[in-house]
């Protein structure tokens, strides 16, 4: 009986490709096809995905895995689906569109070379900038740097020394070179003269120019970061009795409870920046003048042994008998948590959400890259609409771990922001138009207008609108406040 219902599923597979995949080529477009695989991306959950594609790409020549490859990365180019192959999959095929990125990138850098910035360097080292008028020509002289990696919210950020620069204000032909050790002498004149020159710079490739200009404009933030990196760097066969924060800290300490005030987890965390032990992130940059790369985190500490150990479900110390270090763990995102709720990797998101999963309760929508209620299925997409600062708390609401509303606009805040706000507005703090629907309020002021009476010198005045709603143009009756939409009735419109 298994042997039949093999050959029966063999011959069922084998009409779907020789018959149906054909035909799904002929009748949709590239941009329907990518949507489609977009779809089923976003309702597959990580453990899913981890299995199958191994499993599918050894029935598959090198071409053939690297058009599948191409077609997964469009489908998902949006979102953070690639970081995440590369993350847990290390020897996935590489498509042809990373030879191509690759090649295109030969002017610049990559963001993973220790010398990301050193083109900066040698840029301004063949000529002096002239930044105004000083009496005295600068010093210019090279100094000792180090090079240091630079831990985000989400990726690396790579940095490497420039020279020593001294500058002095108040003279005529003063000339500078740029240097991190006293690039907080920058003054804002020396720093747009910099950028003037790059912009001007007709000989630059426009990839390098841009790279100069970006790398300019964020040297002060380089320069702080690498203060930060140098004083306290992680290194292999530290002492660990010496490393700052090794002790357990609890989530409630008359229960034995282990933890944080954001989680509960039985291990501290080992900042791969500075080198200190923090029950989490959130603990981390409270303190610190700087953000910790989760994804960067390579040790941690069991808070039963405190032994410092590479990151892992369960304490490796014999001691401890397999202390489970959380309920749920994560070894993509480093992220514990003891606490009795449902937790999920999107693989588009590359990071922990709560919820049972993709495809049961949430989805991720390939263009707003975001995870959403499935209800929310049929909704206006914004382009990496989440990838924003909440306009009320001006919170990264990415990362964010407070739950986060979409308004009819495509517009993303906090959703206690959204309650705050609407007590007093009714608009959208981007766009202006209403957040909610305004049928109710719009025919109250239907009826206070209807009753009200102007005077006689304003009562046959017309005035022009533009309605925030519908954003089309149209004739009101004077008002000095409320002006209806002749469109859609709207009275969230504006005199032009």
């Amino acid at each position: 009986m298994c042997k039949s219902i093999k050959i029966s599923l063999d011959h069922h597979v084998t009409r779907e490709e020789e018959e149906l995949w054909p035909l799904f080529d002929v009748h949709f477009s590239i941009e329907e096809q990518d949507e489609i695989v977009g779809r089923i991306i976003g309702t597959t959950g990580a453990e899913v995905l981890q299995s199958m594609l191994p499993w599918v790409t050894t029935a598959l020549t090198e071409d053939e895995q690297n058009i599948m490859m191409d077609t997964l990365r469009q489908a998902t180019r949006n979102t953070m689906f690639d970081k995440w192959l590369r993350a847990w999959w290390k020897d996935n095929p590489a498509s042809s569109s990373d030879t191509t990125i690759s090649t295109e990138n030969q002017s610049v850098p990559s963001a993973s070379s220790s010398e990301s910035l050193q083109m900066v360097v040698d840029y301004f080292s063949k000529e002096a900038i002239s930044v105004g008028t000083t009496t005295e020509e600068s010093s210019i002289h090279s100094g000792s740097g180090f090079p240091s990696n630079i831990c985000s919210d989400d990726e690396d950020r790579q940095v490497t020394t420039m020279d020593k620069a001294i500058t002095d204000q108040g003279s005529k032909d003063a000339v500078f070179k740029p240097g991190w050790s006293d690039i907080f002498r920058m003054n804002q004149k020396e720093l747009e003269a910099a950028i003037r020159k790059v912009s001007s710079d007709s000989s630059l490739d426009p990839r390098r120019k841009a790279y100069l200009m970006q790398n300019l404009m964020t040297s002060r933030w380089i320069a702080s970061q690498q203060h930060v990196s140098h004083e306290k760097p992680v290194t292999e066969g530290d002492n660990p009795a010496d490393i700052p924060g090794r002790r357990p800290s609890y989530r409630d300490e008359e229960n034995g409870i282990y933890g944080c005030e954001h989680y509960k987890r039985n291990c501290k965390l080992r900042a791969a920046c500075c080198g200190n032990l923090f029950p989490c992130r959130f603990c981390h940059d409270n303190v610190s003048d700087h953000s910790m790369d989760r994804h960067a985190t390579k040790e941690m500490m069991c808070m039963q042994c405190l032994q410092v150990q590479p990151v892992a479900a369960v304490c490796s110390t014999p001691s401890c008998n397999g202390f489970s270090m959380a309920r749920y763990f994560c070894n993509i995102c480093k992220f514990f948590d003891n606490d009795d709720r449902d937790i999920y990797h999107c693989p588009s998101c590359n990071l922990c959400r709560v919820g049972k999963g993709l495809g049961i309760d949430f989805f991720h929508c390939m263009t707003c890259n975001s995870c959403m209620a499935m209800h929310l299925k049929e909704h206006k997409c914004l382009e990496k609409g989440l990838e924003s600062n909440c306009p009320i708390c001006n919170d990264f609401l990415f990362t964010s771990n407070t739950p986060v509303k979409a308004l009819p606009c495509g517009h993303f805040m906090h959703s206690a922001c959204f309650m705050a706000y609407t007590h007093s507005h009714y608009t959208c703090p981007i766009c202006s138009k209403s957040v909610g629907d305004m049928v109710v309020y719009f025919g109250m002021l239907d009826a206070l207008l209807a009753a009200e009476q102007l005077p006689d010198e304003y009562r046959n005045r017309c005035q022009e609108i533009l309605c925030n709603d519908c954003e089309q143009k149209s004739t009101a009756p004077f008002h000095w406040l409320y002006h209806k939409c002749e469109g859609c009735g709207s009275y969230n419109t504006r005199t032009i």
